[in-house]
């Protein structure tokens, strides 16, 4: 604390002294640049952009609206050339403004790097990280001021031809963001009974996808269907309404394939073998975004009198000798584990799980090996290490959308990874989330020998043990809290999967 006190009131006299400067520094970084992008067109998901939106605001940085303009340039999406026709669901954003070089630094496809050596993630770009599509143009694009007035809820009914009876039967609610997710999360507090379906339906013309959760009138009470209205409001949550469980194509709403989603007991290890900045930020994201109870559990008394009151077991990212047979035991019981980044090593083959760990091929990188080091000077050897490590790269990884893991995704992510940790596709267990043999590096930097291991491994994946299972997240997908798009894994592992 004292350390804390001194430095704060040494910066303070310093910037005194040197005010001059600081103020020529700051008008300087908020000075007009001609950036190679001038404007940013950003879209998706209502919810998704909503969550952008709020993110901009807090940062007084200026954004448009799509007025009807065809915006050309590069799209993230495919790493080429692209156009898009903007609507009022579209943000502008343009580098023309006081905030500019900020819009600059958040939403460059590809940071440039003047250095690789550094200590920090090397990619962060917006759009990827909240899972929206967006065009980088090179002219300055002007929108509307105001979006176009929406219609402020959605009650608007499928249309249904298969009964009279026009009493509301269910609600239908999107599975799409993280506002879906609290949506979700606070019902299931509240005690009442909602359910999701495995595949996707449709009422008339009106399609809804795997993930939609589906709350039935009947199995709830009069007081529960006032909440979810007043809830969905207040959420700005997309809702429709049906008459019947009756689908027109699909599963109806009374077959196995609608299942109830339970109100788990979720439990996460502490303690000095984890790394205390995964377990902060799971904390953080059940108690400021999900709104949901999680029990601390401390990892050195990790055994069956803990292990007896929770569903499901959260292993942050760090560094665990050895977790148990109790643990094993519990998960074949039915018991649910969701393992993160360096996690995963206390899961693989030699622990008796079905992780199996990349390597690059041992000869050749010992012989690369001899040879740089031979012809290699002390005070390089640090250099010529991070050809090995991957330091915050951005990957575009296949996604499997069938699986409950995916749902509320579609088949491309573009996954934020950390470390070159790279594990084999699982042979028997369900690869969600992957690089296949053209992994694909958008933007970051990632050493020339990390690379090769990341071809055909695994990002997320489910594997079966018993009556339970073990949910494998290579990439952490709450990594600081600002990899919007990862988030809804997270809160699939929990509640979709088993």
């Amino acid at each position: 604390l004292t350390h804390h006190h001194i430095s704060g009131l040494s910066t303070v006299e310093y910037s005194a002294l040197q005010k001059d400067k600081l103020i020529s520094e700051f008008n300087k970084f908020n000075a007009e640049k001609n950036y190679k992008y001038k404007s940013y067109v950003v879209g998706g998901n209502s919810e998704k952009v909503a969550r952008l939106r709020e993110l901009l605001d807090q940062h007084e940085i200026l954004y448009a609206f799509g007025n009807g303009l065809t915006a050309k340039g590069f799209d993230f999406s495919t790493s080429k050339p692209g156009s898009v026709k903007t609507s009022s669901e579209h943000l502008i954003i343009s580098t023309k403004q006081k905030k500019g070089t900020l819009v600059n630094v958040l939403f460059e496809p590809n940071t440039k790097l003047s250095d690789s050596m550094t200590y920090d993630i090397t990619a962060w770009s917006l759009p990827y990280a909240y899972g929206l599509q967006c065009i980088a143009s090179e002219v300055e694009l002007k929108g509307a001021d105001k979006a176009q007035d929406q219609t402020e809820n959605n009650q608007g009914q499928p249309e249904n031809k298969n009964t009279a009876n026009r009493e509301i039967y269910a609600y239908l609610i999107p599975w799409e963001s993280m506002t879906d997710a609290a949506f979700l999360s606070t019902m299931l507090q509240r005690g009442m009974r909602v359910r999701y379906a495995e595949q996707a339906f449709t009422f008339g013309e009106r399609k809804f996808a795997p993930g939609t959760l589906i709350i039935v009138k009947a199995e709830n009470t009069s007081e529960d269907e006032v909440f979810i209205r007043e809830e969905a409001k207040n959420l700005g949550i997309r809702y429709e309404t049906t008459h019947t469980g009756m689908v027109d194509t699909g599963k109806d709403f009374g077959s196995s394939s609608v299942k109830l989603i339970r109100k788990q007991r979720i439990g996460m290890l502490s303690g000095d073998q984890t790394n205390s900045l995964n377990v902060g930020e799971i904390w953080h994201f059940f108690e400021k975004e999900l709104h949901y109870p999680v029990s601390i559990i401390d990892a050195g008394n990790l055994g069956e009198r803990s292990l007896a009151n929770i569903d499901v077991l959260i292993v942050p990212e760090g560094w665990y000798s050895e977790l148990g047979a109790e643990l094993e035991a519990w998960i074949s019981k039915g018991g649910k584990v969701v393992a993160i980044g360096d996690a995963l090593s206390a899961f693989t083959t030699e622990n008796g799980y079905g992780l199996k760990a990349k390597e690059n091929n041992k000869e050749d990188e010992d012989k690369a090996s001899r040879h740089e080091h031979a012809h290699t000077a002390y005070d390089a050897q640090e250099r010529e290490m991070i050809k090995e490590i991957i330091t915050g790269a951005i990957f575009k990884a296949k996604v499997e959308t069938s699986n409950p893991l995916a749902f509320g995704y579609s088949d491309t992510y573009f996954t934020l990874k950390l470390t070159a940790n790279a594990y084999e596709w699982l042979e028997n267990g369900g690869n969600v989330v992957y690089l296949d043999e053209n992994e694909r590096q958008v933007a970051g930097f990632a050493g020339c020998n990390a690379l090769p291991k990341q071809a055909k491994s695994l990002v997320f994946g489910i594997e079966s043990k018993g009556q339970g299972s073990l949910i494998y997240m290579v990439d952490n997908p709450l990594f600081r809290g600002f990899w919007d798009n990862g988030k809804l894994f997270f809160v699939n592992a929990l509640f979709f999967t088993n």
